[in-house]
């Protein structure tokens, strides 16, 4: 696996070394855990039995076992929209900020605070992101990112000539498991993306209910980004427990479509020689289609 972090994440990660491999991952894990249940709690409690099997979505289960880093970036979006919702707005930049770690996973992020006129949010992210960019440049030195972007460069060619691309969970994974060149893949996923970066920013200047908005943005980061593996689905998860609060799940065709979203690892592992996750990016546009049309639904009190 390729090492594509910023410096910041690393400083993190370095007093895990200090451990053996199994307590590290058990810390990891722990602390990844406690940070997703804790935060998808506050949204998820109006709805009965929904945190529970939230918790248990196979896309949750998986990132623990690989110690991955998708359970603490979808606590870090939760936290940032729970925060908006009660207007602090301090905590939610910081949130934002923190997202910076693994940048690709923020791209659509920008796009919702500058349509909803969330200055204040756009003020502290920016903050903590410059406070995060000097602290790693002091800690490792600026040599770091020359290796970094090297690294970001030569992804691409090393990807493709793996399986990751049968993982992958995203517009690009999609066009090139169906047998597309890089460049041709590439081209379909920034037309996707840019789709969906506007109807994102339209819903987000619209009067929606917020957790419409907050389910399209969790749909939309994985919609916007060209790079996203099947235990990104959490993102997914999330979007899910949004729709729920918005009432968008109470009828059979959405209840079936939020079920191949919660089952979609276990399908795509099971397809891995094969097709793998290709299906998956067009189950995520379903879903941020079916939240674009709530956009009239209520809010949940």
């Amino acid at each position: 696996m390729l090492w594509l972090y910023p410096p910041g994440w690393l400083a993190l990660m370095l007093p895990l070394g200090l451990v053996s491999f199994l307590w590290g991952w058990i810390i990891f894990a722990g602390t990844s855990f406690a940070g997703f249940a804790a935060a998808i709690s506050g949204p998820a409690r109006k709805i009965p039995g929904l945190w529970p099997l939230m918790l248990a979505a196979p896309a949750v289960l998986l990132t623990l076992a690989l110690g991955q880093t998708a359970l603490i970036f979808t606590a870090l979006l939760v936290l940032a929209l729970e925060a908006i919702r009660r207007e602090r707005y301090l905590l939610a930049g910081l949130a934002i900020a923190a997202m910076t770690l693994k940048p690709q996973l923020g791209l659509a992020i920008p796009v919702a605070l500058i349509a909803g006129g969330y200055w204040r949010v756009i003020l502290w992210a920016t903050v903590g992101t410059a406070l995060i960019l000097v602290s790693s440049a002091i800690w490792p030195g600026v040599d770091y990112w020359p290796h970094f972007f090297d690294a970001m460069r030569s992804s691409v060619q090393h990807m493709r000539a793996s399986i990751l691309p049968a993982m992958m969970v995203t517009t690009y994974g999609t066009a090139t498991m169906a047998g597309l060149e890089h460049d041709a893949a590439l081209t379909i996923q920034i037309a996707i993306s840019l789709a969906a970066a506007g109807a994102l920013a339209w819903i987000w200047a619209s009067r929606a209910a917020f957790d419409v908005k907050a389910a399209a943005l969790a749909f939309a980061v994985l919609l916007v980004t060209p790079y996203a593996i099947y235990y990104e689905l959490v993102f997914a998860i999330a979007g899910l427990i949004y729709l729920a609060r918005a009432g968008s799940l109470d009828t059979r065709a959405p209840q079936v479509m939020a079920a191949l979203i919660w089952l979609a690892p276990v399908a795509g592992l099971a397809m891995l020689r094969g097709p793998g996750f290709a299906f998956t990016a067009p189950l995520i546009a379903a879903a941020f289609a079916l939240t674009l049309s709530h956009h009239r639904r209520p809010a949940l009190t």
